[in-house]
């Protein structure tokens, strides 16, 4: 017994155009660059794609009862709060595995890489995935803090919103 997932999709054609554009003009980085940021994204995407049923897949456990098996089952929203720096493969280093288990991917980037952010969802909607598999959140680290409704699977050290966010969450923990 497994749950049901969305079939991982294959990471379309992003439009280097479109990646172009949401990068910040001060960026001074080569074209051909940018182009193997584009081309690292979609090989985390394929990847995944392809190997999803193979890492998700029940695993039978030998045991004197009849029938014990793993079942990974998807958790849910997974939040991930992502600094400016590597504006691409961060976020799909995340959502690829997030997403191909069957979870959604909720993104809270640095605010000066909201383009970047948004670019990133737009490619996750033309995949033929269910609408909003992936979305970005346009809030402050202060707002992602007191937000209790996802389970935040990364914070990255690069900016301020790990310590913001990770003060207000470990006032959550109880003492084991």
């Amino acid at each position: 017994m497994s749950c049901t997932r969305p079939k991982p999709k294959r990471m379309p054609n992003i439009t280097e155009q479109k990646i172009f554009q949401s990068i910040n003009p001060a960026d001074d980085s080569p074209v051909d660059e940018i182009e193997g940021w584009i081309d690292k994204c979609r090989w985390v995407c394929d990847y995944y794609a392809e190997k999803a049923a193979e890492f998700l897949g029940d695993e039978q456990i030998d045991t004197d009862a009849a029938g014990r098996f793993v079942a990974h089952q998807p958790l849910g929203p997974v939040l991930a709060v992502m600094p400016w720096n590597f504006p691409f493969w961060q976020v799909f280093r995340f959502a690829a595995p997030a997403i191909a288990a069957g979870n959604v991917g909720v993104l809270k980037h640095a605010s000066n890489v909201t383009l970047c952010a948004k670019a990133t969802e737009e490619t996750f909607d033309v995949t033929g995935l269910p609408k909003g598999v992936f979305t970005t959140l346009l809030i402050s680290s202060e707002q992602v803090a007191s937000w209790s409704r996802v389970i935040p699977a990364r914070l990255s050290a690069v900016s301020s919103a790990p310590d913001t966010v990770g003060s207000c969450r470990g006032t959550e923990c109880e003492s084991s």
